[in-house]
């Protein structure tokens, strides 16, 4: 993959935090969620994943595959304070 004006080729990690914010009103982490990772992390030097409300234990083993640093927290607000909370 080359993205436009970087021409990042597949694999060269960059100095980039990726921030994830996940949501699933039954705390299922779906297969496209651990597709859309696997796509996202060979980009990232560091990845930071905050789910909104609940998730499964198999979920967040799942999401654990990504990166030690999976955080919950209760689905209140709005998206952006998942972030503002951990950042």
């Amino acid at each position: 993959m080359i993205v436009e004006g970087d021409r990042m080729q597949t694999g060269e990690k960059k100095n980039n935090l990726g921030i994830f914010v996940f949501y699933d009103k039954d705390g299922i982490v779906d297969r496209y969620v651990l597709y859309l990772l696997e796509q996202l992390t060979p980009f990232l030097q560091d990845l930071i994943i905050m789910c909104n409300g609940k998730v499964n234990a198999d979920g967040k083993a799942m999401l654990l595959r990504y990166t030690d640093k999976v955080f919950v927290r209760d689905n209140e607000g709005y998206d952006a304070m998942a972030v503002k909370e951990r950042c």
